[in-house]
């Protein structure tokens, strides 16, 4: 019981009861629990900042308001593609040869354009040859040529390149070639030339059936290993009446069928047109269909604008043109559009959920 004297003073307001203290601020924001929504973190009050993590840090009843979980990332379509060029360098091809050279400028035209990033490089068929064997042939040092080689260079390298001879082997073993220049060598002696992301076009002439030891599901499964997505595309001999005696490059062929390419008798008295439909269908296939998101994407928040290369006019993508990857942090474009667009996303960010 408390004594007469103590309960006077108190009654006067000479003592404050120790029950009664300072307001409870356990974070030491400056805002007392009542009007704070989480006294245990100093970063979340009523005079916070709201920002895109879960929470809501400004203790106004709503999380991640404000549009602050919203991105937008622009990209500039371009094409990146690599050619392996396959030349059988046996007897009796240097006419073939010289047709090939002589059409690569319509190869090269639509794939080499401004925004494209293009490797075109050459093996020979010949797997006896150690100096051969898969190995990219060179010229005044040049193994390769890209979107960016001076046209005069291009000119004098298609020559001392594709102009292989005759002096190879009689066994024309292209697909055992065209799986050593991307598997065997690509790290030795043909490196740099196969760059990860970029779509694989190869390009096979021969007048003769392959002889590779290698299977189809061999070549299917040595391209799989080395590119996303490929193309074999071939000119050879395709059973055309009064050419090679009716043969058929039958691997050549199936393997430009089971991947989406296109065959052409090697008998055509010139190649420019075919190489030129190649060159377009290559351009495209190149285009970059994934692009990476910084961060993950709320699926059904993402929009796409695209404004193409000869136009001002912004586009919108229909939603069934956009595709969201498994894990939300890609944009998959169904119909990619041409180099030199712009493309930009918007999207909700989602950030990372607290436990």
């Amino acid at each position: 019981m408390r004594a007469p004297w103590l309960l006077a003073l108190v009654a006067s307001g000479c003592i404050i009861d120790a029950d009664i203290g300072e307001p409870q601020d356990d974070d030491r924001d400056g805002f007392a629990l009542g009007e704070d929504c989480d006294d245990t973190d100093p970063d979340v009050n009523p005079e916070a900042v709201e920002v895109c993590d879960a929470v809501d840090n400004d203790c106004n009843d709503a999380v991640d308001d404000q549009h602050v979980c919203d991105r937008t990332v622009s990209f500039r379509q371009a094409s990146t593609l690599d050619v392996l060029l396959v030349i059988d360098d046996s007897s009796s091809m240097l006419e073939f040869q010289e047709r090939m050279a002589d059409g690569l400028a319509e190869l090269l035209a639509p794939i080499t354009g401004l925004d494209a990033d293009t490797h075109v490089g050459v093996v020979t068929m010949d797997m006896d040859d150690p100096l051969a064997s898969g190995r990219l042939r060179s010229y005044a040092g040049e193994r390769w040529i890209a979107s960016n080689t001076p046209a005069e260079e291009v000119a004098v390298w298609t020559d001392g390149v594709l102009l292989a001879g005759e002096a190879g082997s009689g066994t024309e073993a292209g697909v055992d070639a065209a799986i050593a220049a991307l598997t065997t060598h690509r790290l030795g002696a043909n490196d740099g030339f196969r760059r990860l992301g970029a779509h694989l076009t190869v390009i096979a002439l021969t007048s003769e059936a392959d002889q590779s030891a290698a299977t189809l599901d061999d070549a299917l499964d040595a391209l799989s290993s080395v590119a996303s997505s490929f193309t074999w595309h071939a000119i050879v001999p395709t059973g055309d009446l009064g050419c090679m005696d009716g043969l058929v490059a039958q691997k050549h062929v199936d393997l430009a069928t089971l991947t989406g390419g296109t065959s052409r008798s090697i008998c055509t008295p010139e190649f420019g047109g075919f190489l030129d439909a190649i060159g377009q269908i290559s351009a495209q296939e190149g285009l970059q269909r994934r692009f990476l998101l910084p961060g993950t994407a709320e699926p059904g928040s993402v929009q796409v604008d695209v404004v193409l290369p000869t136009s001002n006019t912004v586009r919108p993508l229909d939603p069934d043109e956009i595709n969201l990857s498994s894990d939300a942090t890609e944009v998959v474009l169904v119909n990619p559009p041409p180099a030199g667009s712009a493309i930009t996303i918007r999207y909700r960010h989602l950030p990372p959920r607290i436990p």
